[in-house]
């Protein structure tokens, strides 16, 4: 139960973002550390996604360059913010239990937090223009105010691209941060960040499905996903 994936949403969402190969790439590229070397981090992650996705017009190969290597680099933030602490954990878990540190049991169990912890954040930033302050505990559009972009407006930015300039001034000009909220909310960003929260959440059931035997146990590790991308606060 669960481990079906939404061919649909998965294919579309992946084709967004390159392909399965994509995550794997990036996944693999923060376990080398290849962040500490950019150069070579964008040339593993653009050849992945050079091999998945169709040719685009010259014309908008700059933005699409733009858009791809922004993505890439909030979803390395929410790695690092977020996801590597719940790979960790979940892999440690595997490793407490006995199973050898490259077995397909830790593995499995690490690509789950990965996937876990990248649907929870995105959600997060979702939840930042969606729900309301008092449940958020914090100021909507907080992360406006703080000069971060996160999924939701970078998606938004394919419906209304004067939110780039904002981006690029960390919304720092006058009634960036309103305006900018704003747009998102009216965009299909928010719809979008949650496909994109989806697709890892699914991937995360899709990893513990294929470690762990049919029990109480994987069906509580797959409720989790659910849990995550139903969350309100």
């Amino acid at each position: 139960a669960g481990a079906a994936a939404d061919g649909g949403l998965g294919d579309a969402v992946a084709g967004a973002l390159g392909g399965v190969s994509f995550v794997d790439r990036l996944r693999l590229a923060m376990k080398l550390k290849l962040w500490q070397d950019p150069g070579a981090m964008a040339q593993m992650l653009v050849s992945g996604k050079q091999q998945q996705a169709p040719a685009t017009p010259a014309d908008g190969a700059a933005a699409d360059d733009a858009a791809r290597d922004e993505m890439l680099l909030y979803l390395r933030k929410s790695y690092y913010k977020t996801a590597s602490l719940i790979c960790d954990a979940c892999k440690s878990t595997a490793l407490l239990a006995g199973y050898a540190f490259e077995s397909s049991i830790a593995q499995g169990c690490e690509e789950y937090g990965f996937h876990l912890g990248l649907a929870f954040q995105i959600v997060d930033d979702v939840l930042d223009y969606a729900a309301p302050s008092d449940d958020l505990g914090k100021p909507a559009g907080a992360d406006l105010s703080l000069g971060l972009a996160t999924a939701p407006i970078l998606y938004a930015v394919r419906d209304y691209p004067e939110l780039r300039a904002m981006i690029d001034r960390r919304f720092k000009g006058p009634g960036d941060v309103t305006r900018a909220y704003t747009l998102v909310r009216q965009s299909d960003g928010l719809r979008l960040a949650m496909k994109l929260a989806t697709y890892h959440a699914q991937k995360a059931v899709d990893a513990i499905c294929a470690v762990a035997p049919d029990s109480a146990h994987r069906d509580a590790l797959i409720g989790l996903c659910y849990l995550v991308l139903t969350r309100n606060k």
